[in-house]
């Protein structure tokens, strides 16, 4: 009985604690966490997209963001569709920046049915 009742908690600890998993890039790589890695019921991550701060400006004058979002229906005959541009050029874009500082991202997910992702880049 107490062996069911640890391997029970320990497949709920593999089920819920995944979001306490970090990565860690390789130095000079964007530190985007995979999509398999997070939460089970809600995920959110923010983070740089580049690790190389040597020239950047501190206060840059522009933000620019660009948002993408995907959505999954399992019911009956499975739908899964995403609409919206995430690039950097699409953020510096609507920002109306020429020159890009750096960018960051967020990432945020709910229940495996709906994601999105934006990209916001600062610059002048």
């Amino acid at each position: 009985m107490r062996l069911r009742l640890l391997l029970l908690l320990v497949a709920l600890c593999a089920v819920v604690l995944p979001g306490c998993v970090s990565t860690r890039p390789q130095k000079g790589m964007a530190p985007v966490v995979p999509y398999g890695v997070g939460g089970l019921i809600y995920t959110n991550y923010k983070a740089p997209l580049a690790t190389d701060f040597d020239k950047t400006p501190a206060k840059p004058n522009k933000i620019g963001k660009a948002h993408t979002t995907w959505i999954y229906i399992p019911f009956f005959l499975p739908i899964n569709f995403a609409f919206g541009e995430a690039g950097v050029a699409d953020a510096a874009k609507n920002g109306n920046i020429t020159e890009v500082c750096y960018a960051d991202y967020e990432f945020t997910r709910v229940l495996f049915f709906f994601a999105s992702y934006e990209t916001i880049v600062h610059g002048n």
